[in-house]
């Protein structure tokens, strides 16, 4: 009977691979840090007073009238430049929302990588909870191009409409059938509750890598649980 060969011991990582892995893990941490720094730097700029672009009505061709000294608004082709410098505090939270969303995205990918890598530096296989963390990145991901940006348009909506100017309702008033000219209200604010508002604002490249990590993660559980059976069956 011919004697039973020995499992051969698992392969560690080669020096390109360590390589790889350590220079991914100071990127993520520097990564990490850097994310740190400018969300404390967001923070303070939205606790001082800042400038909002609004949109005007379509086919506007007039100087509109919005109340304001010219030192606080300036008006451009399409669009009117509003400065805030008190913004009310619903605005300011709204808006570091929308920006911390970012950052905690770009912290959980740092951590997630971080953790792939020291599993790779040390030579052991990956856990079942890799799969998981990749398909909860990616659903950040799709959560945060969407949510991200209509934080920070609120946030925009509430700074100008606290400074009392005259602001177009498209959900009740067609803006031709407005009134005269030098009557109408002349800014039309982006919000969320309007389809191309959405369609525009949404950060569909975000959304598209989002999906990518889905069916990476639904892959990579696929690929483990093969690997195990393979292990039982040596």
């Amino acid at each position: 009977m011919a004697p039973t060969p020995a499992a051969t011991a698992p392969r560690g990582p080669s020096a390109l691979e360590r390589s790889i892995a350590f220079a991914l893990t100071v990127i993520a941490v520097i990564g990490i840090a850097l994310t740190l720094l400018a969300g404390l730097f967001v923070i303070g700029l939205n606790a001082a007073g800042r400038t909002v672009t609004v949109p005007l009505v379509p086919d506007s061709l007039r100087q509109p009238d919005l109340g304001m000294s010219p030192d606080v608004v300036w008006t451009m082709y399409d669009a009117v430049r509003v400065v805030a410098l008190d913004p009310p505090l619903a605005s300011r939270l709204l808006r570091i929302g929308g920006f911390c969303m970012y950052g905690l995205l770009i912290v959980s990918a740092c951590v997630i990588a971080i953790l792939l890598c020291r599993r790779l530096l040390s030579g052991r296989p990956f856990s079942r909870g890799a799969a998981p963390a990749i398909g909860g990145l990616g659903l950040l991901c799709i959560v945060t191009a969407a949510i991200a940006p209509a934080l920070l348009l609120e946030g925009d909506y509430l700074a100008v409409a606290d400074l009392g100017l005259r602001m177009f309702d498209p959900g009740t008033t067609s803006y031709l059938d407005a009134g005269s000219p030098a009557d109408a209200e002349a800014l039309w604010p982006e919000r969320f509750d309007r389809l191309g508002v959405v369609l525009t604002r949404t950060n569909w490249l975000l959304a598209g890598i989002g999906g990518i990590l889905l069916i990476i993660a639904v892959a990579f559980r696929r690929g483990l649980a093969l690997q195990r059976e393979a292990d039982t069956l040596v």
